[in-house]
């Protein structure tokens, strides 16, 4: 995550009424989640870059 992202989701929850901090938590978890899934297949996709390289060279 960038900067200091739970110090901005503490002051953004502060803001929400309180019926509504547990749904912005889950779509923060569901958004976490989604970013976190994307790191293997950027890895594999700069790993299969590095190896069609290779070959060209």
């Amino acid at each position: 995550m960038k900067g200091d992202t739970a110090t901005l989701r503490a002051l953004d929850l502060a803001k929400l009424d309180v019926s509504n901090r547990a749904l912005q938590q889950q779509i923060w978890a569901i958004q976490d989640a989604q970013e976190a899934a994307k790191v293997p297949r950027r890895c594999a996709t700069l790993g299969r870059r590095s190896v069609t390289a290779s070959w060209t060279r």
